[in-house]
């Protein structure tokens, strides 16, 4: 015990200065007593044990998998319909948890009339969900990602990526948004002097987190990750994860500054980016439905029964930032040094929290032949983008009607299903080709391929 409690100081000793250095409000916040670990450190240690015993028992079954040897990855799937119907659902979730956290946050009225008092059970909700729509995008996100860098991929990297964020934060949002959300033509010459005011004003320009995370996570794919073995990449990008975390210069929402999210994410990127996907869903059969159904079930059980039950509140570190960012930075800076300088611990206690559900969500309940919604699923980026406006008219419809008051339980969870069918059609509104053709030249920008042919071939 006495080695324990010398190791316990030796490491509040090495890891005070660290933590001071790159959080300076730290010294402004009270600190609890030095020695207190909490029980969420614990039972998220649990967890991580179980999330690194998995890695390495994944790690030793790699060659059976047939992934590739090397510094390389094999992209063993190209145009799979299991992945498009993994995208669209994903969309959808991000759809939906958008229309709930409205209501959480009070943009939308929805709790002063049928969700009235329903405000717990709606954050609830929002928590549970929030448990797989994000790690389940990014995970997506490192399948496609996999693959040796090659000059077409670095193409479409710049013209179907980079150049749509560019085109949308620079001309689509400032120059259409006002009319889009208020069909007002005269909020339109506004727009245009928004959009070169801001042209003229590069650091005032923010992108939307998740579009920003791809960017990064691919480039550093490009520049690092893909130059080294897939082991040593899955584990550099959970390290860079955990170490960053403590680093608040991560949190600003401006161009190269708003890395908080991407690295905060970046642990479930780095398991896609590893994972042997079509050959795990060739491996995996798919259950039966009433099976695929019960894992439904217990998936929602999961994350909206117990996990909170096991964790106090705002235990677990929010991906969308750094460790004292969001809801969980109150929490963070009343936990002693020794906790904080753990915290790290949490983060991948996290991820496994999260991957579990996520991974029986893709390979035992998701459809993997062709159905009529695939298609969404190579044009999920529109949905992202515009679904927003669509929540604002929404919006404005709902407090025009007579809308009476209800606080029953069931009649909110008989308003949360009624919107299943509103947010899919949002969807498949918004992925449609109707819509795509408006925005095409931005998010789709065929018309660049003209900049990036060899010049033998212009």
């Amino acid at each position: 015990l006495k080695a324990v409690e010398q190791l316990r100081d030796c490491l509040v000793n090495w890891t005070a200065p660290f933590l001071h250095l790159t959080m300076p409000s730290l010294a402004a916040q009270p600190v609890a007593v030095s020695s207190t670990v909490t029980a969420d450190t614990w039972l998220c240690t649990l967890f991580a044990a179980i999330g690194v015993a998995g890695a390495i028992f994944a790690n030793t079954q790699w060659k059976k998998l047939g992934a590739a040897e090397g510094s390389s990855l094999s992209r063993d799937v190209d145009r799979s319909a299991l992945l498009d119907n993994t995208k669209w659902f994903a969309q959808f979730l991000v759809i939906f948890n958008h229309f709930m956290f409205r209501n959480v946050s009070g943009v939308s009225l929805d709790t002063k009339t049928w969700l009235s008092g329903g405000e717990d059970f709606l954050y609830a909700m929002y928590s549970a969900e929030e448990l797989v729509v994000n790690p389940l995008f990014c995970f997506v996100s490192g399948v496609v990602s996999q693959g040796a860098p090659s000059q077409r991929r670095l193409q479409r990297f710049a013209q179907y990526l980079v150049l749509p964020a560019l085109l949308f934060v620079m001309v689509v949002r400032p120059l259409l948004w006002q009319f889009l959300i208020s069909l007002d033509p005269t909020t339109l010459p506004t727009g245009f002097t928004t959009m070169i005011d801001q042209l003229s004003h590069l650091d005032t320009v923010t992108i939307p987190w998740y579009l920003q995370a791809l960017i990064v996570w691919r480039a550093s794919v490009y520049v690092l990750w893909a130059q080294l073995h897939p082991s040593v990449a899955f584990v550099g990008m959970v390290g860079v994860s955990c170490i960053a975390g403590y680093s608040t210069q991560l949190n600003l929402d401006h161009w190269g500054s708003g890395l908080g999210s991407a690295t905060g994410y970046l642990p479930y990127f780095a398991l896609g980016y590893v994972f042997p996907f079509g050959k795990v869903t060739q491996l995996v059969e798919k259950p039966s439905a009433p099976v695929s159904a019960l894992i439904a079930v217990s998936i929602f059980c999961w994350a909206f029964w117990i996990v909170p039950s096991m964790f106090s509140e705002h235990a677990l570190p929010d991906g969308h930032g750094t460790y004292d960012c969001c809801s969980t930075g109150e929490v963070f800076f009343k936990l002693s040094d020794l906790d904080r300088s753990l915290y790290w611990i949490r983060r991948l206690g996290r991820m496994t929290i999260d991957v579990i559900p996520t991974l029986l969500l893709v390979f035992t309940v998701l459809p993997r032949s062709e159905t009529p919604l695939t298609y969404m699923g190579s044009h999920t980026l529109y949905s992202y983008l515009f679904h927003s406006a669509i929540h604002h008219w929404r919006d404005v419809i709902t407090q025009a009607l007579p809308i009476p008051v209800f606080t029953s339980p069931v009649v909110h969870v008989a308003v949360l299903l009624m919107h299943v069918p509103y947010c899919l059609g949002v969807l498949t509104m918004l992925t449609s080709s109707y819509f795509r053709m408006l925005f095409r030249w931005a998010l789709t920008p065929d018309w660049a391929s003209v900049f990036f042919e060899e010049p033998s071939k212009k």
